[in-house]
This record gives structure tokens, C-alpha cells and sequence, in this order.
């Protein structure tokens, strides 16, 4: 998993003719440095550590400037990978945890597979993404496979030493 390190940034306090745009960025909202090429009232950003970002508007006419607040843009950590048995027979359950703590499980197909409190129970024979995620939008996933319970076991069940019999499901 990999945690949200972009975003588009909007400058949307003026927009129109005669306005110039100048995006700025800083480790600590106190020292500021333009942007090269970010000139646009739109700024797609793409960051590796938390970073605050702000925009310089110039008004062409009368060379006046408004500057935005900063914003700060976090990079949140993901959380640990998701561990345990990804297989289970259907109405029967598996228990998948993860180490960090604060998440929610979701499943993407409960049809295929339900979650609760990271212990998921198989409904029937499929795969469904199991996703525990952070209030910060982090998220890990883990692909479940559900297979069909085996049919019940037929044949001669009892066999004189020395010869074979034949099972089958």
C-alpha cells in the first residue's frame, strides 16, 4: 500500500482575465519558494515528505497581490500489511489481523465474503479485496479466496486389510 502523497491543489479565492497565479511551497510555512512552472490557478502536486503550499495572485492591471493562507499537505504512513490465512471454505472463517491499530475492515464483494473486526467468514465460492483502513485514508488490502465446501464423503468406508477402496466427494 502506498499512502496518498498528490492532490490537486485549487487556488479559488479570484479566477479570471488579468489575474497571474504563483504557487509556493515550504517545509514550515516560514520560509517560502516559488514553484518553477507552477503557474496556473491549479497545482498537481506530488509530495515525499509534509510540505505547506500557497499561492502569490497578481492583478496584471494594477500589479497588486492577495497571497493565500498555507496549507499544510500530510504524508500519513499506510498501515502494516494485512497477515493471516487469505483462503476459506465457504461458512467458515479465517482471521486476518493487522498491526496498526485504529483501522476499519471493509469487504469489496459480501456476497463473496463478509468482515468484521478482521475475522472474515466465507459465503460463498469467489475472491473479495478485504481493505483495513486508517481514519487518515491509509489503506491495506488482502485478496480472500472462498472455496465451495467439499461434498460429503461417499463410498465403501470399510475395507479388509491388504485390499482398496473407493472415496470419493
Amino acid at each position: 500500500p502506498t499512502p496518498r502523497s498528490s492532490d490537486l491543489l485549487e487556488c479559488t479565492s479570484s479566477k479570471g482575465a488579468g489575474i497571474t497565479y504563483q504557487w509556493q511551497s515550504s517545509p514550515d510555512s516560514v520560509t517560502w519558494s516559488n514553484i518553477s512552472g507552477a503557474t496556473a490557478d491549479t497545482y498537481a502536486v506530488t509530495i515525499t515528505v509534509n510540505t505547506y503550499f500557497r499561492c502569490i495572485l497578481t492583478c496584471t492591471n494594477s500589479n497588486l497581490k492577495d497571497t493565500t493562507n498555507g496549507a499544510k499537505l500530510q504524508l500519513n504512513p499506510p498501515p502494516a500489511a494485512i497477515t493471516g490465512t487469505a483462503i476459506v471454505c465457504a461458512s467458515k472463517t479465517t482471521t486476518l489481523t493487522d498491526a496498526t491499530t485504529g483501522g476499519f475492515w471493509s469487504s469489496s464483494n459480501t456476497a463473496i465474503a463478509t468482515v468484521s473486526g478482521g475475522v472474515v467468514t466465507g459465503a460463498t465460492a469467489g475472491t473479495s479485496t478485504i481493505t483495513y483502513k486508517l481514519l487518515s485514508g491509509c489503506f491495506a488490502t488482502r485478496t480472500v479466496t472462498v472455496n465451495p465446501m467439499p461434498g460429503a464423503i461417499t463410498g465403501i468406508k470399510t475395507v479388509c486389510t491388504g485390499y482398496t477402496t473407493l472415496l470419493s466427494d
